[in-house]
C-alpha cells in the first residue's frame, strides 16, 4: 500500500520542467514569427492580385455574356457595395467593383464589388500607368484604356532594406491581355 501512494504523489510536471518547456515554447516562436510575418504578408499580396486578376476577368466574361460595355473601376470605398456602383474610380483606390456603367439616365448597375479589409489590408496597388478604369466591350475587349493594365501589388509596411524586399517584398503582377 505504501508504494501505491509514492506513485500517486509524483504524478504531474515539476516547477522546472516546467520552465524548460516554456523557454523552448518561447525559442522556438522567436525564431519563426519572422517567418510567420513573411508568410503573412506574401499571402496578402497573393491574395489582392488573384483577387485583381478575378475581377478582371469577371469584368471581360460580363461584357460578353451581357453584350454591352462593363468596367473594372479600382474605388477607395471598402467594402464597395451597390450604393457605390455610380463611385469615380480612383488611381489611388485598394478595393474594386465591376459594374456596367450609367449611359444617360440610366444609373451603373453593381456586378461585384471586393474590398481589401477581405484578405488584403496591409497591400498597396501601384500602376506605371495609372488608370481607375478598365472598360470591355461586348467582344471581351479592352477599350479603355487602351494598353493592357499592369498593377503593381506591394506592402508598404516592408522597410525599403535589400535584405527585407528580397525575402517578402516581391511585387506581384498580373498582365490582362486581349
Amino acid at each position: 500500500m505504501l508504494a501505491s501512494s509514492t506513485k500517486a504523489a509524483h504524478r504531474g510536471f515539476s516547477l522546472i520542467e516546467l520552465l524548460v518547456a516554456i523557454a523552448i515554447l518561447g525559442i522556438v516562436m522567436a525564431v519563426g514569427l519572422p517567418s510567420f510575418q513573411s508568410w503573412i504578408r506574401n499571402t496578402q499580396i497573393r491574395t489582392m492580385g488573384e483577387s485583381i486578376q478575378n475581377g478582371l476577368r469577371l469584368a471581360r466574361a460580363e461584357a460578353v455574356r451581357r453584350n454591352q460595355n462593363v468596367e473594372f473601376v479600382l474605388v477607395t470605398t471598402d467594402p464597395p457595395t451597390a450604393a457605390n456602383a455610380a463611385d469615380v474610380g480612383d488611381v489611388n483606390g485598394q478595393s474594386w467593383v465591376v459594374r456596367v456603367p450609367a449611359v444617360g439616365v440610366t444609373a451603373a448597375v453593381f456586378i461585384q464589388g471586393w474590398g481589401r479589409s477581405e484578405g488584403a489590408r496591409n497591400v498597396q496597388i501601384t500602376s506605371p500607368a495609372p488608370a481607375a478604369v478598365y472598360r470591355f466591350n461586348s467582344f471581351g475587349r479592352l477599350v479603355a484604356p487602351l494598353a493592357a493594365p499592369t498593377l503593381v501589388i506591394t506592402d508598404p509596411t516592408l522597410s525599403a532594406s535589400p535584405s527585407s524586399s528580397a525575402e517578402c517584398g516581391r511585387h506581384y503582377r498580373r498582365h490582362h491581355t486581349h
